[in-house]
């Protein structure tokens, strides 16, 4: 379980940082768990700090 995220004072402005900042601690925790699991070291994605964006309208989503 990873710490708590505080959200306290932030807007909607905020939304599209805090969903970046989120994915990527996740990241970073799934691959250190993923090593200790395979007992060796593990590429990160070379884009896990690149701007990430979803799109959805109705039934269908873009990531891109």
């Amino acid at each position: 379980m990873l710490d708590p995220i505080p959200t306290e004072g932030l807007t909607a402005a905020d939304v599209d940082e805090l969903t970046r900042s989120t994915r990527s601690t996740m990241l970073r925790e799934l691959v250190t768990l993923s090593e200790k699991a395979q007992g060796r070291p593990m590429a990160m994605p070379a884009d896990s700090n690149a701007p990430a964006e979803a799109t959805a309208s109705g039934a269908d989503v873009t990531v891109g």
